[in-house]
This record gives C-alpha cells, structure tokens and sequence, in this order.
C-alpha cells in the first residue's frame, strides 16, 4: 500500500535523517562531535527510532563512530569498510585476486613515488627498518611477512594521500591471506631477491628518488605476479 500523499515512509524519513546529518558534518572535522539525537529529532519532526537508524546506517559506512553515553562523531577516514567490499568481491567472484592485484600495483606504484618525494625522516627509517626486518627474519614466515605489509603500509602513509593508504591497506588485508602461499612458493634465491628488492626500494624513497622508487615497486609487483601465476593463484 502507498504511503499517503505528502507522508515519508520510514525509510525516506531515515534517508532525510541521513542527508541532514552529512550536511552537518560539511562544517566539522574528524573527531568533532554530531548535534545529540535530541537535537535531530527537534529539528526534523521525527522520531529518536528514525534518528537511531539514521546513525546506526552511517556508522556502519563508517562515516560517524558512535560512542556509549557520549555524543556521535565524525570518523577518521579507515579501510576497513573497503577490506570487506573486496574481501565480498572475491568470495562471490564479483573480482579476481589479478584484478584487486591490478589495482594494488598502479596505486603502490605512485605511492612509492609519492614516499620519496614527500616522507619525513621517521617514515623513511621505518620503511627501511620494515626492509632491514625482513632480511633479519627470511626464514620466519609470519614475521616476514609482517614487515612486509607493513612496509607497504608506511610507504602508503608517506606518500601523504590519505586515499591511497585507505585503498592500500585495503588491499593488504585481503593479500595477507595468501602471502604465505606465495612465500612457500618462492624458491630460497627468489627470497633473497624479493628481500633485496624492498631494501633497494627503502633506499630509494630514503634517498628521495622518485623515479627509482616507482621503477623498483613495479618490478617488484611483475615479480609477484610471476610468482602467483606459477604458484596456480590466478
């Protein structure tokens, strides 16, 4: 049955809740905090279950965080919400691992670029203490590969685009599930490479080459991808 003329459904009523509250989040900054629900209820003639919902659909597009006995506010940017879309991809073979790798190289690529050119002193010396950890470790897998995602994550860091370190360490989460298979099927020379790859790239962004630095990331992911495609991973 329709709703009667000029009367919201419950649902338009949550999405005006929505649309009002993005409008107010225009003027705040991540962390600040959102009127109260008392606040929207007043404002838009609705009732505290529709402001409710209004908050709970935003929360989980993780662009508000609410908080127990306190005032909802506005959310820091976070992957986590992208990890799930693509781990959801994935598992229904909406994507391909070739397809999400695709996309990983392109923006690594430019972020390693963007490393060099923008890092601080701190960020070079963690990308390069995340190199020197895997070198140290080659025969610990899962430390290994720790500070392998995690050198890619502070590379996304200080290239200074807060999208690329969302989209990033996205991607990261997902590759963590087969990183291991991928190192198992590296021959002990292949390590040894790949690991000197990464302490070359380190170098280079410490060194602020920006050109060396995208270079060396690229070969770095053709060499991944050799390895995949042997290893039966496409």
């Amino acid at each position: 049955m329709s709703a009667k003329s000029g009367e919201k459904s419950p649902g338009g009523r949550v999405e005006v809740v929505v649309n009002t509250i993005l409008a107010k989040m225009q003027d705040l900054d991540p962390s600040d905090a959102l009127p109260s629900e008392s606040e929207f209820v007043r404002e838009l003639g609705v009732s505290r279950t529709v402001v409710r919902e209004a908050f709970r659909s935003l929360a989980a597009l993780q662009l508000i965080d609410l908080n127990s006995g306190r005032r909802a506010t506005v959310a820091k940017l976070r992957h986590d919400a992208m990890s799930m879309l693509i781990r959801h991809g994935v598992s229904t073979e909406q994507l391909t691992l070739m397809q999400v790798y695709d996309v990983r190289k392109s923006v690594e690529i430019r972020a390693a670029a963007l490393a060099a050119l923008h890092r601080s002193d701190a960020e070079a010396q963690e990308i390069v203490g995340h190199a020197a950890g895997m070198s140290a470790l080659e025969d610990d897998v899962e430390k290994t590969m720790r500070h392998d995602l995690a050198f890619h994550a502070a590379i996304a860091r200080a290239s200074g685009n807060p999208l690329l370190v969302v989209v990033i360490n996205a991607i990261l989460d997902l590759a963590e599930t087969f990183w291991p298979r991928s190192w198992h099927w590296r021959k002990p020379d292949d390590r040894v490479a790949i690991i000197q790859k990464h302490i070359d790239l380190a170098a280079a962004i410490e060194g602020g080459d920006a050109f060396a630095s995208s270079k060396l990331m690229e070969e770095h992911f053709a060499d991944s991808v050799r390895v995949m495609v042997d290893a039966g991973m496409y």
